[in-house]
């Protein structure tokens, strides 16, 4: 069985949709980025955070999860 969580941060394992799936995956990698940036730098444990959150991600939703990330950092100015 999957887990659907990485210490407390969803994995929305039980969300069909794949697109969805990837947005709300996305999202919490955004949060995690900004809760743990500042000044435009990452903290090394917010790093450790999104390289173990992603790592969680099962391998076929990588590539749309991290497309969204990428997206979402865009649209939240932090990206280009």
């Amino acid at each position: 069985m999957k887990k659907n969580d990485y210490k407390g941060y969803s994995l929305f394992n039980s969300v069909v949709d794949i697109e969805l799936r990837a947005a709300n995956r996305a999202a919490v990698m955004a949060n995690i980025y900004e809760d743990n940036s500042r000044a435009g730098a990452t903290s090394d444990h917010g790093l450790q955070l999104l390289e173990n959150y992603f790592g969680e991600v099962p391998y076929e939703d990588r590539l749309p999860t991290y497309e969204m990330f990428r997206q979402t950092l865009c649209e939240r100015g932090y990206a280009r």
